[in-house]
């Protein structure tokens, strides 16, 4: 290969990487600054399910002891109706970023798993435990720049 068409295939790679750069960040201001009604309804139903969960967590720990407790804190929300929050890598990368950066004193993190029915529910998880995807690796990168 020529040093041309290294220099060519570099400068595609560039252009390649930028766009998804500013993809990245067009889809996170979606969440930081939503334009539209369905974001602002998520946002408000993930803040809902949080609020919820750490009700439970609160009553488990007051009322519960080791021997009669609530094992399984597993919600059902609209937003795990939306197949762009049920695909890996999918749109609720963004909005799990959105709520880490607006409640950075939240102790859990949210996430949308299957159950045993295979029928999608949302869950919290500890803070320090949660390990950011490599997409949200990549999306925290590009919002750091901002």
């Amino acid at each position: 290969m020529s040093e041309t068409s290294l220099h060519s295939l570099q400068d595609l790679i560039n252009e390649r990487e930028t766009e998804r750069n500013s993809l990245l960040k067009r889809q996170f201001l979606e969440y930081a600054s939503p334009l539209t009604s369905d974001i602002e309804e998520d946002e408000e139903n993930l803040m809902k399910a949080y609020r919820l969960y750490c009700q439970l967590v609160e009553l488990n720990d007051t009322a519960g002891d080791s021997a009669t407790h609530l094992r399984d804190f597993a919600l059902t929300s609209p937003l795990c109706r939306k197949d762009e929050y049920t695909i890996p890598d999918g749109r609720f990368a963004f909005l799990r970023l959105w709520f880490n950066a607006t409640n950075p004193d939240a102790l859990y993190i949210p996430q949308i798993q299957s159950d045993n029915n295979n029928k999608y529910v949302l869950t919290f998880i500890d803070k320090e435990l949660w390990k950011p995807t490599l997409f949200e690796k990549q999306i925290m990168q590009v919002i750091a720049q901002i």
